[in-house]
């Protein structure tokens, strides 16, 4: 598993923690961003920040790991991998979430 300055040492070297001023989707405002697709256009990094998360959901057992279209989708398909699990995306339409595409929970 990734230590926390295994992690920072990622982000830190593909240039994903952004400075600066940054109004978030929530509304509030920060002065730094994770830009997590820098992370996870590199699949070594993609898979050993799922193998991370997935130990904090492997007492679960999940079914399915859904994630939201674009951003999330590679992030949720490692995360699958890791827990051994189906995984499916939700796209926008009309601003709302929805699955798509054949995918049913």
């Amino acid at each position: 598993m990734l230590s926390s300055s295994e992690t920072e040492r990622i982000f830190v070297g593909t240039g994903a923690i952004l400075t600066g001023h940054f109004l978030l989707t929530s509304g509030l405002h920060s002065e730094k961003y994770l830009q997590c697709a820098r992370v996870l256009q590199w699949p070594k990094h993609a898979e050993a920040c799922a193998q991370a998360l997935a130990t904090h959901f492997l007492t679960y057992k999940p079914d399915f790991v859904i994630s939201p279209a674009r951003g999330g989708i590679v992030i949720g398909h490692e995360l699958g991998r890791a827990l051994g699990c189906r995984a499916i995306f939700a796209e926008r339409e009309n601003s709302i979430l929805r699955l798509r595409r054949g995918f049913s929970i």
